[in-house]
C-alpha cells in the first residue's frame, strides 16, 4: 500500500510539473518576451528572446555576456553565464559560474562543488543537486532538493512534492520549507475514518458531539445559502425554470464543468497570468455552487409541494424549506450515529445524502452555466395545442316563392 501511494504521489507530482513545463515552453514559443515565473514568494525571470534549440554548452574559457535560454535542450555551463539560465524542456548543469537566476522546466538543476549560482534557482518537474553555492532561494516542485556539505544557500529552500536532505556542513541562511504530498497520508485515512463513523464505536459523548457538529455545519452552509438567496433571488428563481425547463440539458453542462474545474484550476495557478486570477476563480465557483445548491433546493421543494398550493410560500422560504429537505437525510444519519448497534443505517442515509448533494449540485451548475448566473432567462418552447376546427356550414333550405 505504501508502494502504490508513493507511485501515485511521483505521479501527481510529475502531471502538475509537467503541466507546468508546457505552459511556459507553450508561451515561450508563442510570444518573445520576458515571464515571472512564481513559486509562492519566488519569482523567477525567464526571457524567451533570442532563444536557442536544443541543448547549449558553454566551454571553461567562454563567457557569455547575456541571458541564456533554450527550448527542448539542456545547458551546461563549464565558463560564465553573465546573466539568466533557462531550459524549457531540459535540465541545467552548473559547473563554472552563473551570475543571475536558473530555472528549468521538465528537468532538474545540478550545481557542482567548484560552481556558484547568483541568484535563485528553481526546478519544474526535477530535483535539484546542490554542491556549491547558490546566492538566493531555492524552489523546487515535483522533486527533491539534495544539499551538501559544502552546499551555501543565501536564501529560503522550499519544496513542493518532494524531500529536502541536507548534508552535515550545508548552510542554509534561510529557513527550510518542505511540502510533501506524503503529508496527506496522516490526513487522509483520519479523514475516511471520520466518514464512516458506522465502524467506530465512541463514547455517548463523542456521538453527540458528532450531532451537534453536523447541526453547525448544516447551520452554517444554510447561512450562506441564505445570504446569496437574499441578494440575488431573480437569478435562482431563472436558474430553477432552467432546471425545470431541461433538466438532463443542465445535468450534462454540470457533468461537463466538473470535469473541466480541475486541469483549469491546475493551468490557472501553474500559468503566470492566471495565478492573480486564482481568488477571484475561488470566489466565483464559491458563489456558482451555493446558488447551484440553493436553485437545486427551490426547485425540489417546489416539486414536492406542486399539489399543495406552493404559490404561498415566497421564494427565500421555499429556498431555505427546499435546504432543509436536502439536509434531512444527513441529520438523520448523524442522530441515528448516537444509538448503538445503527451504523447500517448510518451509512445507507449518509451515501444517499452524498448522491443526492452531488447530483443537485451537478444540475445546478448546469443551471448556472446556462442562464449565466442566472442573469439570463433559458426559454423552452412549449408545444401550443391544435386550433379548433370551425364546424361545417349547413346548407340553408331553399326559400319559398
Amino acid at each position: 500500500m505504501a508502494q502504490h501511494r508513493q507511485n501515485f504521489q511521483t505521479w501527481l507530482a510529475w502531471l502538475l510539473a509537467l503541466l507546468a513545463a508546457a505552459s511556459f515552453a507553450g508561451r515561450a514559443l508563442a510570444d518573445d518576451q520576458s515571464y515571472d515565473m512564481q513559486i509562492g514568494d519566488h519569482v523567477i525571470k525567464v526571457n524567451s528572446k533570442d532563444a536557442r534549440q536544443g541543448n547549449v554548452y558553454v566551454a571553461r574559457k567562454d563567457t557569455v555576456k547575456d541571458d541564456l535560454v533554450t527550448r527542448g535542450g539542456s545547458i551546461t555551463v563549464d565558463g560564465v553565464v553573465q546573466g539568466d539560465c533557462a531550459a524549457l524542456g531540459g535540465s541545467v548543469s552548473v559547473n563554472g559560474k552563473i551570475d543571475g537566476d536558473v530555472a528549468a522546466f521538465g528537468g532538474g538543476v545540478a550545481v557542482a562543488e567548484s560552481a556558484a549560482v547568483g541568484g535563485q534557482i528553481a526546478s519544474f518537474g526535477g530535483s535539484l543537486d546542490i554542491k556549491g553555492s547558490a546566492g538566493d532561494d531555492l524552489a523546487c516542485f515535483g522533486g527533491s532538493i539534495t544539499l551538501g556539505p559544502k552546499a551555501k544557500v543565501g536564501g529560503d529552500v522550499a519544496d513542493m512534492g518532494g524531500t529536502v536532505k541536507k548534508a552535515d556542513g550545508a548552510k542554509v541562511e534561510g529557513e527550510i520549507k518542505n511540502l510533501s504530498f506524503g503529508m496527506l497520508d496522516h490526513f487522509i485515512p483520519g479523514a475516511i475514518q471520520s466518514a464512516q463513523p458506522w465502524q467506530q464505536q465512541p463514547r455517548p459523548a463523542h456521538r453527540a458531539l458528532g450531532f451537534v457538529t453536523a447541526l453547525v455545519v448544516v447551520a452554517a452552509i444554510g447561512f450562506l445559502v441564505l445570504l446569496v438567496s437574499l441578494f440575488f433571488p431573480k437569478n435562482i428563481e431563472r436558474m430553477s425554470a432552467s432546471i425545470e425547463g431541461d433538466f438532463w440539458t443542465s445535468a450534462g453542462a454540470g457533468m461537463l464543468i466538473e470535469i473541466a474545474l480541475g486541469p483549469a484550476l491546475i493551468l490557472m495557478i501553474v500559468s503566470i497570468l492566471g495565478i492573480p486570477l486564482v481568488p477571484i476563480a475561488v470566489l466565483l465557483l464559491l458563489g456558482a455552487v451555493l446558488m447551484a445548491y440553493a436553485a437545486f433546493g427551490l426547485t425540489v421543494f417546489r416539486k414536492l409541494t406542486h399539489a399543495i398550493d406552493p404559490a404561498r410560500y415566497s421564494t427565500i422560504a421555499s429556498i431555505v424549506l427546499g435546504y432543509v429537505l436536502l439536509n434531512v437525510l444527513y441529520l438523520m444519519a448523524s442522530l441515528l450515529h448516537i444509538v448503538p448497534h445503527l451504523g447500517f443505517l448510518t451509512g445507507l442515509f449518509l451515501a444517499i445524502n452524498i448522491l443526492v448533494t452531488w447530483f443537485g449540485l451537478t444540475v445546478g451548475l448546469g443551471a448556472v452555466w446556462r442562464t449565466r448566473f442566472g442573469t439570463r432567462t433559458e426559454t423552452v418552447a412549449v408545444p401550443q395545442p391544435p386550433a379548433p376546427v370551425a364546424p361545417p356550414a349547413v346548407p340553408q333550405p331553399p326559400a319559398s316563392a
